[in-house]
């Protein structure tokens, strides 16, 4: 007997369940931890930098080479460019299934052979576009600049002392990839050359540059072996101080030679301002710390904590403060704490299927996440469904007064092949999602693989421990009980009416299905779920990103902006802004930024702690803010929304590509096309997309005039740059420091236009305005040139609100359906919009797939086509409750509902073989076919209900969570709620209805007699 052989293995079991619940209680300790799954973003960026350089020569001399020299490796689908000034920004978009380490070894080796054709001082980064590229975690350093003294006297000095005391100490974390200072105060020692004093004597910059360079120097020249010692001979002239800057010779003809400081001032200073960072409104240094893959994000942000405690107390106090401006892990705790709540709850109904999947979870890559642990808490419910059939089942047993070995023998012959079959048909139907490709097939595989595997150990644990349980002492006193089924009776008398009157029966479910079926469904008479992509959450902080006309200058750029940081720390507009950081002319991220674009970083109070959603806030400060600067393009978005977009290449849910030949025609078109787009309905954030104004003055050699003077178009650029932007002439020691001396002509001058037209350029002693070598042009050209696949394109993207992104998508196509193109060009709608299309046919695909092997489990178990069809016939009952649920909601149809809607087909088949499985086994024992349905229905009536109920309580606190980040799992929980509440109750009326229509002989009959 089954019985005995558990009874004697008691021990074995019960030491085994205990091996399983120590090692899920270590391995929770130790498994990485964060917002989502390792996720491979099969994606590479590629950043050029090339100093000041125009648009277009940045273009003919970078972007394309580097196009055509990555293009040719195996596995890409697509390369988008966008060149800038000075800057190339590529992304290089591979097939999902790519080694992408190999890819990454396969694109530098391209752009290594390519090197050649590229500019000798060209600064290239090639990375992988991975969540360790964005930080975890975030700090401001700020300087009250009324008390600030000694060591801390500007922004400067905060940014040293990030650099060369903060930065090491946080580095050394264990789980630290990476640790960023961002700063717009730099120190820089410069000479500003007096354009009188170097005219009066002959000389020019590149002299200055020249008479620095040497005497700041230190070089071993030799050794000497001395009193049995070796000593290493130097000659040094290094500087240290400005006093010796100053008493640098520069040396004149015939010998003579004249201090520097008659030639130039000398000072501390800053280097030229290429960006702005602030904090709260006060210039800042922003330390940006990033996680390494498989870190554990709970662990960094306690040894960042930690650092940044014992840092602080070195510091002067209430002159420099540190304040954290986002910290990951807050997100990961408020995010986990629905998640959880229902894990807490199905660890007290099943601690051990909850601490083995832990156990199991490091054997398959998977870690701690929104993802992982959803699907934890989504088999909460399941977990106890098979103990609770075989436990009912047991006690049935024993009511009817058998003893505990011959019950449990009983139980466990009676239910073991339909535990079983249902757990299983609930797991293959999970197995088509190895066909789903992108982030969202990646998110969507870490939950059902970890639901699968608490799936399977429940089944073990229902088998095997819940047996032996009821061997022992646990297992209640002998004799028979009274056994009291109202509700069982009450099913009995209905189904035997219903059985009576079936044609009713199928009149009043059909009736039923098409009344549904028309609420969720759009149609004529209007109605219908709503469509997305991923779910948003409230993540409790956002980005702002913002865009002033193209060739503003940084300081009015600067200006604009701080309008905006005057009503982010308004209280009465935004009482929910705890803190924030912003850029300009920098970014968060991978990317080549101009002096007129930027973002701020903003966090939000916890959620307990403030009234609005952080959508909310951002729609108001979005209504607010482009009213009052009309002349920035802003664009709001939160923070892990904003990286899974970059890291995915779909960036905006709108997106609209015109292809063409020529950049100022599709320019044209784009604008057409914002114009007509700017009355949709639900559209906001709308880019410009392609932009001309990019102001330019070009100074054109003249090669003939050039020569006649002997002066070449080399002579005329090096010169011009000295003059302008200056040259680094050498770097000063300074403690554990090197700090930059810059040689370059004074603010006053350099920023003089007719000076500048003026400009001397020197060559062998002579000395020539550039007006006499070049002429001057001013030009206004596009300061962005974007390419895909080597072919130019421009872009429109849009965000929406107040709608779904199924209806702005449609919209979109409508307005733009005849718009007038360019000759030869073409569009072509993409985003998010586009991916969520494809996302919903891949998933259903994946519905189809996965309920044929449904199908094919069910003809395995049953031998027989008639009793799959019974079962599958409650399916549309179950599909069209979970769409029912979700349009009562609001909650659109996306990625994670339409789970819901594939797990309904597992969880639905899974009562349907309860009933059928007792069914034919009372046909078997000699029951007539109406008598056999009438009794399984009382019989399984209570487990299914029990297990229904489970699931459905189960699901519930994700359902009904409102903590951060319970949007993900949310739409899942409340399709199965919906689907597995209309589809219980149907299934108790649709099955006993289809076994009279398809199933009057018994389902093992089907093959002929031999």
């Amino acid at each position: 007997m089954i019985s005995h052989v558990l009874y004697r293995h008691r021990r074995l079991v019960y030491l085994g369940a205990a091996a399983l619940a120590l090692a899920g209680g270590l391995a929770l300790g130790r498994l990485a931890s964060g917002i989502y799954p390792d996720v491979a973003f099969p994606r590479i960026s590629v950043i050029a930098e090339a100093g000041e350089d125009s648009v277009e020569n940045i273009e003919l001399s970078i972007t394309r080479p580097l196009e055509q020299a990555v293009s040719i490796v195996q596995g890409i689908r697509r390369v988008r460019s966008k060149t800038l000034r000075g800057a190339c920004e590529m992304s290089i978009d591979f097939e999902p299934a790519t080694d992408m380490v190999q890819a990454l070894q396969e694109v530098r080796a391209r752009i290594g052979q390519t090197q050649s054709q590229l500019p000798p001082d060209l600064h290239l980064t090639v990375e992988r576009q991975t969540p360790s590229i964005f930080p975890v975690i975030s700090y401001h350093v700020t300087l009250d600049a009324k008390k600030a003294s000694g060591r801390f006297k500007e922004t400067a000095d905060l940014n040293d002392w990030a650099l060369l005391e903060l930065k090491p100490r946080l580095a050394r974390l264990r789980d630290v990839f990476l640790v960023t200072v961002q700063s717009a105060d730099v120190h820089e020692i410069v000479i500003e050359a007096s354009p009188a004093a170097l005219a009066a004597r002959g000389l020019n910059i590149a002299d200055l540059v020249l008479a620095v360079d040497k005497s700041n120097k230190v070089g071993v020249v030799g050794r000497l072996d001395k009193d049995g010692k070796r000593y290493q001979v130097l000659v040094t002239g290094q500087l240290r101080s400005l006093e010796e800057l100053e008493s640098v010779a520069v040396p004149l003809s015939r010998g003579k030679v004249v201090s520097l400081s008659e030639l130039a001032t000398i000072k501390e200073s800053v280097a030229d301002k290429t960006s702005v960072i602030t904090g709260d409104g006060c210039d800042a240094v922003v330390v940006n710390v990033f996680m390494r893959a498989g870190g554990r994000v709970t662990e960094l942000s306690l040894g960042v904590k930690g650092v940044v405690e014992e840092m602080e107390g070195l510091l002067p106090r209430d002159v420099v403060r540190l304040r954290k401006v986002y910290d990951q892990d807050d997100l990961v705790n408020a995010s986990l704490e629905g998640v959880r709540d229902a894990i807490v709850i199905g660890g007290v109904l099943s601690p051990l299927a909850i601490l083995g999947t832990f156990a199991l979870m490091p054997l398959f890559g998977l870690t701690l996440n929104l993802m992982s642990l959803g699907g934890i808490a989504i088999a909460i419910g399941l977990v106890v469904d098979d103990a609770i059939v075989v436990i009912e089942c047991i006690a049935r047993h024993r009511a009817r007064g058998e003893g505990r070995f011959l019950a449990v023998d009983r139980s466990v012959r009676e239910v073991a092949g339909a535990v079983i079959g249902s757990s299983l048909t609930t797991i293959v139907v999970f197995a088509p999602l190895v066909l789903l490709e992108g982030v969202y097939g990646q998110f969507m595989k870490a939950l059902s693989l970890t639901l699968a595997l608490a799936i399977i150990l429940s089944l073990g644990i229902s088998l095997t421990l819940m047996p032996v349980m009821a061997l022992g002492p646990l297992g209640g006193g002998e004799g028979p009980r009274q056994e009291s089924d109202r509700l069982g009776e009450l099913y009995g008398r209905v189904a035997s009416v219903l059985l009576r009157w079936r044609k009713l029966g199928w009149t009043s479910l059909l009736l039923v299905l098409v009344l549904a079926g028309m609420a969720v469904i759009p149609g004529p008479w209007g109605g219908g779920v709503k469509t997305g992509f991923l779910p948003d959450m409230d993540e409790g902080s956002f980005v702002l990103d913002y865009k002033a006309p193209v060739g503003t200058a940084l300081p009015e750029t600067d200006k604009r902006v701080r309008e905006i940081e005057v009503a982010l720390v308004d209280t009465s507009l935004a009482p929910e802004i705890a803190v924030f950081s912003r850029r300009t002319g920098q970014e968060l991220g991978l990317f080549a930024t101009e002096a007129w674009k930027g973002d701020f970083l903003v966090s939000l109070r916890p959620k307990a702690e403030r009234k609005a959603t952080g959508p909310e806030v951002m729609e108001r400060l979005r209504g607010y803010l482009t009213k009052k600067v009309p002349q920035l393009d802003l664009e709001f978005v939160q923070l892990m929304q904003d990286t899974l977009n970059d890291l995915s290449g779909e960036a905006k849910p709108i997106e609209v590509k015109i292809f063409g030949r020529d950049h100022r025609a599709l320019a044209g078109a784009i604008a057409r096309a914002r114009k007509r787009l700017a009355s949709v309905p639900g559209l906001v954030d709308l880019s410009r997309g392609a932009s001309f104004g990019s102001p330019e003055i070009f100074f054109r050699v003249d090669p003939a005039l050039a020569a006649r003077r002997g002066v070449s178009t080399d002579d005329v650029e090096q010169g011009a740059r000295a003059s302008l932007l200056g040259v680094e002439a050498t770097k000063i020691r300074r403690s554990d420091r090197l700090v930059p001396v810059r040689v370059r002509w004074p603010d006053p001058v350099r920023q003089d236009e007719r000076w500048i037209e003026g400009l001397p350029i020197e060559k062998d002693g002579k000395t020539f305005p550039i007006s006499v070598l070049s002429s001057r042009q001013e030009l206004s050209n596009q300061n962005e040139l974007t390419r895909e696949n080597q072919q130019p394109v421009a872009i429109l993207t849009a965000s929406i609100e107040g709608t779904d992104l199924g209806t702005a998508a449609a919209a979109v196509e409508k307005a733009l359906a005849d718009l007038p193109l360019p000759e030869g060009a073409h569009q072509v709608f993409a985003g998010q919009a586009a991916s969520a299309k494809e996302a919903r046919a891949n998933m259903a695909l994946v519905l189809g797939l996965g309920t044929f092997l449904v199908l094919v489990l069910l003809v395995a178990q049953f031998g027989s086509f008639a009793g799959a069809l019974v079962i599958f016939l409650a399916l549309p009952f179950s599909q069209v409750g979970g769409l029912l649920a979700l349009r009562l909601t609001g909650l659109p149809l996306n990625i994670s509902s339409f789970m819901g809607l594939i797990m309904l087909v597992g969880l639905v088949v899974k009562n349907g073989i309860l009933l059928v499985d007792y069914t034919e086994r009372l046909r078997g024992e000699g029951l007539s076919l109406e008598d056999a349905l009438v009794r399984a229905g009382r019989v399984r009536l209570r487990p299914i209900l029990m297990t229904s109920l489970t699931a459905i309580m189960g699901l519930l606190p994700l359902a009904l969570n409102l903590g951060a980040g319970a949007e993900l799992q949310k739409p899942l929980a409340v399709a199965v709620i919906g689907g597995l509440s209309l589809s219980t109750v149907f299934t108790l009326v649709v099955v006993p209805l289809a076994m009279l229509v398809f199933a009057k002989k018994p389902l093992h009959d089907e093959a002929p007699a031999a």
